[in-house]
């Protein structure tokens, strides 16, 4: 078990920037997290954490800052199980529009569109195309389904195949 340090900050009290200096000079590796939870985002364009509570976590180590520790901390705030929560974190220059990113897992493929840009596709469709078998090359079926509907059966090419192959003594 590691010692954490981290402590939650009161809902009344406030610490302005030049407190905060002070409370870490000389801690270098000791920042402050500001947690929202409660809430929910807004669908709209300029989205926003609304019906939401903030809380603040004070002398968190950077060293030993983890998803175990960030548990914890959920469980301080009064969550018990962390099965139904997902973690995200915002990039300070960004807005909510583009962010908040998801603290673990996978990144996404491909990024989440804004409901009226327009989609704009680089390769061609398949839904038109008419599929041709490599057996019998009869279209509207693959070699896989192919059921010698003509043309040359799989069994002569492969005996054509194995002559050619086959060394002379």
């Amino acid at each position: 078990m590691v010692l954490t340090l981290w402590k939650l900050r009161s809902r009344g009290e406030e610490h302005s920037k030049i407190h905060l200096k002070n409370l870490y000079n000389g801690m270098s590796n000791f920042f402050s997290l500001k947690v929202h939870h409660g809430g929910m985002y807004t669908t709209s364009r300029s989205r926003r954490y609304v019906d939401g509570t903030v809380d603040f976590f004070d002398y968190v180590d950077i060293d030993l800052f983890s998803v175990h520790e960030l548990d914890a901390m959920v469980k301080e705030l009064g969550y018990v199980e962390r099965k139904g929560l997902n973690y995200h974190f915002l990039i300070p220059e960004l807005d909510l529009d583009f962010g908040p990113l998801p603290l673990v897992g996978r990144p996404k493929k491909k990024r989440k569109r804004v409901v009226d840009e327009t989609r704009q596709s680089t390769c061609l469709s398949r839904k038109y195309l008419t599929v041709t078998c490599s057996k019998c090359h009869n279209k509207g079926h693959n070699a896989r389904s192919c059921k010698g509907q003509g043309g040359p059966s799989e069994g002569k090419k492969g005996s054509e195949k194995n002559k050619e192959k086959t060394p002379a003594i």
